[in-house]
């Protein structure tokens, strides 16, 4: 993913700097590369999107519950923690896509860094959970079922990410930051 990262920050920084002349150029390579692009094109993000919401989500009850329990806080309030997280997630992944959809290789990093953070998250929780190390911290009660459940979404819906569809989906991002940008020009 580093590498694509790379091409697409470099293929942005060349579209901001290009003249009409060479965005034209800069477009007719980008639809060669693309080919017959189909209507389906942003299944990869959409899958990654779900999943990765799906396995967030589902852990946050339980995963608040243990962080009340652990800071000695009221129990009561543990459904604040999952809506304040799942909250900023959502605004993070908004603003994530926003940047990509608008051509910015930036959105693309924010995207994989969050990806990345609920990833580590999760695995946390998920060895948290493991009967050994409920028995060491006492009162935590880790759901095994559901920490794999969540991290297995997580994993599956980055695994979109790698996929040649996606780079086309990038490269169509890219296709209409160009487009836009000889129109601005011009």
């Amino acid at each position: 993913m580093r590498i694509q990262t790379v091409k697409y920050h470099e293929l942005e920084i060349n579209i901001n700097k290009s003249n009409i002349k060479e965005l034209d150029a800069i477009r007719e390579s980008l639809n060669i590369e693309m080919k017959n692009i189909p209507a389906w094109v942003s299944f990869p993000m959409f899958a990654c999107d779900i999943l990765s919401f799906i396995g967030f989500v589902i852990i946050q009850v339980f995963l608040w519950r243990d962080v009340f329990f652990i800071a000695g806080l009221d129990a009561v309030k543990v459904f604040s923690g999952v809506v304040f997280s799942i909250g900023l997630y959502c605004l993070l992944k908004t603003v994530s896509i926003f940047l990509l959809r608008r051509g910015m290789s930036l959105g693309l990093i924010l995207y994989c860094w969050l990806l990345n953070v609920v990833i580590i998250i999760l695995a946390s929780y998920f060895f948290i959970s493991l009967p050994f190390f409920r028995s060491i911290i006492p009162g935590i009660e880790g759901n095994i079922v559901y920490s794999t459940c969540s991290l297995v979404f997580v994993l599956v819906g980055k695994s979109f990410l790698y996929t040649l569809r996606f780079d086309k989906f990038m490269l169509n991002n890219f296709y209409e930051l160009t487009w836009r940008r000889e129109k601005k020009i011009s």
